[in-house]
């Protein structure tokens, strides 16, 4: 399995488009410099009031499917 972190500093308000389906894929850049479309139904469950903010780690399958997704740490 590939394991990707990277930081996230979105407000709650911003993340809302994603949540009505106005846009369907949160672009991330990993620690590493590698670009990543995350469709956002995956941090769906670590929306809070104060949107998604923090370091994270996203774990895909041999397959490029979402394993897991972590949040490591809040900022």
């Amino acid at each position: 399995m590939k394991s990707y972190r990277f930081r996230l500093d979105l407000s709650w308000h911003h993340f809302a488009h994603y949540y009505r389906g106005d846009a369907s894929r949160v672009e991330v850049i990993a620690d590493g410099g590698q670009r990543l479309l995350i469709h956002a139904r995956h941090f769906r469950s670590l929306l809070s009031s104060n949107g998604l903010h923090g370091h994270f780690q996203l774990t895909l399958t041999e397959t490029n499917e979402v394993h897991s997704l972590l949040r490591l740490t809040t900022s």
